[in-house]
């Protein structure tokens, strides 16, 4: 499972209510109702509601995990999240200042930044990118028949598959009972 954390912020000067947080898993990231207390899938994509108040100057983190498919990466995922609705504390849908709330992941300039729309980004969505090892090992050994008393050789090569550097790579070696 890879956690992401969104952290929803209110930089109105009213309360906000019934936070509704969309989010839109790329191609190889799956997400299950089971991994997560509080999303559910609508109109095909997970989905939590911030019931709030959340008062002005405030934030609120949710997080959501998703799946690694099977299949897929080594690569790099960008998953978006977005705000897809909200009202204020008396139930009143308002206009946002600065953004549109919605649950279209391809109708908003995209910049991974903290919360300003300086750059024409909407601040009601953003995106987090996260890597994937592809890390595979194999043992051989060259003895043939060995007897009680023989020192056995292993060769443990750890390959990486993947896009990404590895380091600090740990390599546990199960024996069987008749090794020591």
């Amino acid at each position: 499972l890879v956690p992401f954390t969104i952290t929803v912020f209110n930089q109105g000067d009213i309360m906000a209510a019934d936070i509704e947080v969309t989010d839109h898993p790329p191609a190889g990231l799956s997400f299950s109702a089971d991994d997560n207390t509080g999303w559910s899938l609508v109109g095909g994509n997970p989905t939590t509601t911030i019931a709030g108040p959340l008062a002005p100057g405030a934030s609120v983190q949710v997080t959501i995990s998703l799946r690694v498919e099977p299949g897929f990466g080594p690569d790099d995922f960008a998953n978006l999240a977005e705000i897809s609705a909200a009202t204020d504390d008396e139930g009143v849908t308002r206009d946002d200042v600065d953004s549109t709330p919605d649950t279209d992941p391809d109708d908003d300039t995209l910049v991974d930044d903290v919360i300003d729309n300086a750059d024409g980004d909407e601040d009601d969505h953003d995106v987090a990118t996260v890597r994937i090892f592809d890390l595979a090992l194999r043992k051989t050994t060259t003895a043939g028949t060995v007897q009680v008393g023989d020192v056995v050789p292993f060769t443990i090569t750890v390959f990486n598959q993947g896009s990404v550097a590895a380091t600090d790579v740990d390599v546990t070696d199960h024996l069987p009972a008749e090794l020591a």
